[in-house]
């Protein structure tokens, strides 16, 4: 069972607790748990590095044991709409470049008690400045470019199949192949 399968805005508090049913899933790439609420620097540096990778979800008011999710515990929330738009400025000023979507969700566990599920768009998409495209190029003529983010303020290209693909592509043209 992975949240991953179900859009972000979907989940409930069922969806959650089955991350701990027969065969929990245990915490990896793609999957991170908190019991409670982490400093600015560590929730930036869980989203960076899901966003360096495969994109994954930081699941925040669940205990673990060794990577392995024991019980909802839930963090307290009086206001989530306050509380969204402050995860939301830790994000905006603590990555660089700003990651386009990062999608939030509050899932009540009681009154006062959410889980807070942190997820990152899957790559594959291009981060543009306020919109995300999928790149629609044919794969052959494909120009795959990645961002690196950084919490720690710094920006770095990588240009990942980019020289390789237009080398290749520009001799079958020259060569009509």
């Amino acid at each position: 069972m992975s949240l991953s399968r179900k859009p972000i805005r979907q989940l409930t508090i069922d969806d959650i607790t089955s991350l701990m049913g027969d065969i929990p899933v245990k915490e990896g790439q793609n999957i991170d748990y908190k019991r409670d609420m982490i400093r600015s620097e560590k929730l930036c540096e869980v989203v960076t590095s899901f966003a360096n990778s495969q994109g994954g979800d930081l699941i925040i008011g669940i205990d673990e044991v060794e990577g392995i999710p024991t019980e909802v515990i839930g963090v307290e929330s009086v206001d989530i709409d306050k509380e969204e738009l402050r995860l939301r400025h830790i994000f905006n000023n603590g990555i660089e470049p700003r990651i386009a979507i990062i999608d939030i969700e509050f899932i009540s566990v009681d009154d006062a008690k959410y889980v807070i599920v942190i997820a990152h768009l899957e790559v594959g998409y291009a981060l543009t400045g306020s919109t995300t495209t999928q790149n629609s190029m044919p794969d052959s003529r494909m120009v795959s470019m990645n961002w690196m983010f950084s919490s720690s303020g710094r920006c770095f290209w990588v240009v990942v199949n980019f020289l390789i693909s237009m080398l290749i592509s520009m001799r079958r043209e020259f060569l009509c192949i």
